[in-house]
């Protein structure tokens, strides 16, 4: 991943700060929302600092599938649950 500023003509805070609010669960709407700025905006900042986010996602709900989420290299990797692999062999 590329670590840039953002722009200095922006509301939004530096890269970093931005990758730590995706990794807190936060989608691109909230995080427009939570700045003051237009979705378009949002999105044009989060991919100049090579950011992917999701649009929208709360940072407190529950999954509706069970998963693990592994972090490499800084980033998220979701997974299912050994249990739901396990009961997904008796369709194979």
């Amino acid at each position: 991943m590329i670590v840039r500023a953002s722009p200095n003509n922006t509301k939004l805070p530096p890269a970093p700060k931005l990758q730590e609010l995706v990794n807190q669960g936060y989608g691109r709407n909230q995080i427009a929302a939570m700045y003051d700025v237009s979705l378009d905006h949002a999105r044009k900042i989060l991919k100049e600092c090579g950011i992917i986010a999701p649009r929208s996602r709360d940072p407190n709900a529950q999954s509706p599938t069970p998963i693990m989420t592994l972090y490499v290299e800084g980033r998220p990797v979701t997974l299912p649950r050994v249990s739901m692999i396990s009961d997904m062999e008796k369709y194979a």
